[in-house]
Order: C-alpha cells, then structure tokens, then sequence
C-alpha cells in the first residue's frame, strides 16, 4: 500500500507518529518511509529524515539526522 499524502496515526497510549509518505508491506509486516517523520508522546519525542518497520512493528530503525528528546523525569521514574 503506498501513502503518498501525509497522515498522522494517533494510539491509544498517547503516541502520535505523523508521516509525509509511506509504504505498507501488510504480508511482510513491514513500513517505510523516506520523508521526514516525527513520534511523540508525553515525556518524549524523536524525528528523523526515514524509518523502517520491520519483523512486524518488532525492529524500528530511524537515519538521518535522528533527534530524540526524553523529559528527565520520566527516565528517573524509571530508576527509582
């Protein structure tokens, strides 16, 4: 399936992933895309310029310009 339009997927945990393209490989389990894309949720945030899926949704990798941003309060509610 390719999306050639942006979209935005919003999940139930909060996560908002907002996409410029993509390709959807539904048999492989599989998504790419090489457009800018940008994941964020409420103590985190990561962009890159590509993504991809893959081992279905089990490997995510970013490239190209990876920035991540974590609030520091959620990694020391972690450790506590």
């Amino acid at each position: 399936l390719d999306m050639t339009a942006p979209f935005t997927i919003n999940l139930s945990s909060g996560i908002e992933a907002k996409f410029q393209s993509s390709f959807l490989d539904v048999k492989g389990g599989a998504m790419e895309t090489t457009e800018h894309v940008s994941i964020t949720a409420k103590e985190a945030a990561i962009v890159a310029d590509s993504l991809k899926i893959t081992d279905n949704g089990r490997t995510v990798s970013f490239k190209g310009s990876v920035r991540v941003n974590i609030e520091p309060t959620a990694i020391r509610k972690q450790g506590n």
